[in-house]
């Protein structure tokens, strides 16, 4: 009787053991939400509820995603205050929020030209690094254009970076905002001298010369940096490679010293450490635990000492470490040898062993498309045109395709066709390019290929397109669905023609009607980029109907949109809106649906254009650029009385005395 009841007790410990361990995994993995997240959240929410409601109460709490949401309210709201007040809450907030989240939140207020907010935020988060620091910083500078207030604010500026700097945190990012701030207002010169003479203090540290190469690079000034060499003797061979590899392009002298001795330092165990956590977090290879990189490093530092030597002018070096590096391969191809800087580097020299090399390998691989490709390229090198045009017609050969062909072989002759005809581009013989792409599209009846061979005939001549050429009216026709590449090919027709419009879009039209709706699509956004909207709006309609793919769906009916808009069909566009709209990111809806507003006043409806109005502002009352053109359309003097009684209800936020300096107030 009594084992049921151990039974059943060793199952409820064993449950509660569960609970336990899965509370703590949860606990664990927990994390503060993405930015974009909290975006998307709060767009759902205004669009549905309202601003004026959801900013009743505030929050106090210290959960990431409600204080995330907190702030993104009242920076719609214009709010400074508790903006800050989020701001402040948000370093404390659990769980802490990561660089990548705060780096795009510190965006989300430049952008919005909310310079004195992305202030206080940057100083409380300096691990963020906005993509448009330097347009906040100069928003800063140009705050007020009197040369004597700008220049208070250069030194302001100055001293604010120096600060950041002076925290030791996100250090390399805020020294580089301080080079492209002071040659945007002067010179970085001086500055990059003294970061110079600081790196001269820590001889032999790899990370600090390869973070002073790093920032220097946003410097208009490139300083004299043959010093660095004599400081790095007792650098290890990888860290030796490093900054090799970070010189090469623009030093490659003093990147080729470096490669040397490189090549010619021990190899040691810190080297296979640091080698092998490298390749664990940037290579998608498998390696087993005890690979060396010993032999790996000794390549990689030959090529790189290879592109050297050809660009400071010493081909039989380069020349001498291609042919090691060749010898050391397996496999029956000279890879090292088939390229344009092999022949380019022989092109100088008397003796040509990377040509006997490549030589010696044809009758192993004469029937082998890679290899005449790559021989082609070495004889481009050495501009011997015969060479090159034989191996590349030999690659031709060995590349035709039929019907049935497998997308690998069609991909193989596109790219056989392909570096034939821009070497024919290169060596400035684009008609000969033409001639060998038509010929290939009147050969081919693959139209995936032959869509590639149009796309390569814009690149080469874009006017060889054109609006009476059978040949591509016979494609459009053929080819079923239309995807980026027919719009980009009825686009470049439209532009070159010689068809007039009117027969031209008829024909277009005809194609669309016997054809599948992404036709319809194509068609459609191509008429809208034209000024054709009034004449896309049955087209997209058409495609809208019909299309079951939901990314081609959304792109049509925001081009729908767009032309209701423009062709004064504000009534039509505001019916759209709810699902227009899908294809905006949270920060361009209430433009957008400002859009609507505005196309409502031009119609002559003032009313639902206020209507409109007030709708956008309990999305996000920060978006006011239109408010003098709805002025100016008859909507002043309700605008005016409306921000009034918007700055007695919400005295705190900054839009109504903003919005009624537009106004003339």
């Amino acid at each position: 009787m009594r084992l049921p009841s151990i039974l059943f007790r060793l199952i409820l410990l064993k449950m509660a053991l569960l609970s336990g361990v899965l509370a703590s995994a949860e606990g664990a993995e927990m994390k503060a939400p993405e930015w974009y997240e909290v975006e998307n959240a709060v767009d759902r929410d205004v669009r549905s509820e309202g601003l004026s409601k959801l900013l009743r109460t505030k929050y106090d709490g210290a959960e990431a995603a409600r204080v995330m949401r907190e702030f993104d309210l009242r920076v719609r709201a214009g709010d400074a205050k508790e903006a800050q007040r989020a701001i402040k809450k948000l370093a404390t907030a659990k769980p802490a929020l990561s660089a990548h989240t705060l780096s795009e939140m510190a965006d989300f207020l430049i952008d919005r030209k909310e310079t004195w907010l992305a202030r206080q935020f940057l100083e409380t988060f300096p691990q963020a690094s906005p993509g448009w620091g330097y347009v906040f910083l100069l928003d800063w500078n140009g705050g007020d254009h009197s040369a004597e207030k700008t220049s208070k604010n250069q030194t302001l500026i100055e001293a604010w970076l120096g600060s950041r700097i002076a925290t030791g945190i996100n250090t390399s990012y805020w020294v580089k905002e301080k080079i492209r701030f002071l040659d945007s207002v002067g010179s970085s010169e001086p500055y990059v001298d003294q970061l110079a003479s600081d790196v001269r203090k820590k001889a032999g540290d790899a990370e600090s010369v390869l973070n002073f190469l790093e920032v220097i690079d946003t410097a208009n000034h490139q300083p004299s940096i043959f010093w660095l060499f004599d400081s790095s003797a007792a650098m290890s061979a990888y860290d030796t490679y490093r900054i090799g590899d970070r010189l090469l392009v623009r030093y490659p002298s003093l990147a080729a010293r470096y490669l040397n001795r490189s090549l010619t330092t021990p190899y040691s165990a810190a080297d296979q450490k640091n080698i092998s956590e490298y390749m664990r977090k940037h290579s998608a290879m498998f390696h087993q635990a005890d690979f060396s990189w010993e032999e790996s490093l000794r390549n990689w530092s030959k090529q790189k000492l290879a592109e050297c030597y050809q660009k400071t002018g010493e081909p039989a070096k380069a020349q001498r470490l291609l042919v090691e590096l060749s010898k050391s391969q397996s496999g029956p191809m000279p890879t090292f040898a088939l390229t344009q800087m092999a022949g380019a580097l022989q092109s100088q020299l008397q003796q040509r062993p990377l040509e006997n090399m490549i030589k010696k390998a044809e009758p192993e691989n004469k029937d082998s498309a890679e290899y005449w490709l790559g021989r082609a390229q070495y004889y481009s090198g050495r501009q011997e045109a015969a060479q090159a045009i034989d191996a590349f017609e030999k690659a031709l050969k060995l590349t035709s395709i039929t019907d049935t062909s497998p997308p690998s072989e069609v991909f193989l002759r596109r790219r056989a066709v392909n570096d034939y005809a821009y070497y024919f581009k290169r060596n400035n013989q684009a008609d000969r390019a033409l001639v060998l792409l038509w010929k290939e599209v009147a050969a081919t009846r693959n139209l995936e290929l032959q869509s590639h061979l149009f796309d390569t005939i814009k690149e080469i001549d874009s006017l060889a397109i054109r609006s009476d050429d059978k040949r591509l009216w016979n494609f459009l026709s053929l080819r079923a669905d239309w995807t980026r590449s027919e719009e980009l090919l009825i686009w470049k027709m439209y532009e070159n023609g010689p068809l007039d419009h009117e027969t031209f879009w008829r024909r277009c039209e005809q194609l669309v009607n016997s054809g599948p709706p992404s036709r319809a699509a194509v068609l459609g956004l191509v008429m809208t980029r034209c000024g054709e909207n009034a004449r896309a709006i049955p087209v997209l309609q058409r495609a809208c109907s019909m299309l079951k793919d939901e990314d081609a769906l959304l792109n049509a009916r925001f081009a729908l949109f767009g032309a209701y808009l423009d062709s004064a069909k504000w009534r039509e566009a505001e019916q759209l809106w709810p699902l227009a709209s899908k294809h905006l990111t949270p920060h361009e809806v209430p433009a957008w649906f400002a859009l609507i507003a505005l196309a409502a006043a031009r119609s002559g409806a003032q009313q639902d254009a206020f209507r409109l109005w007030k709708k956008k502002d309990e999305m996000d009352r920060a978006v006011i650029a239109p408010i003098t053109e709805l002025a100016k359309l008859g909507l002043k003097q309700q605008l005016i009385q409306y921000y009034r009684q918007m700055a007695n209800d919400e005295p705190s936020s900054r839009i109504p005395g903003e919005a009624l300096k537009l106004l003339g107030v």
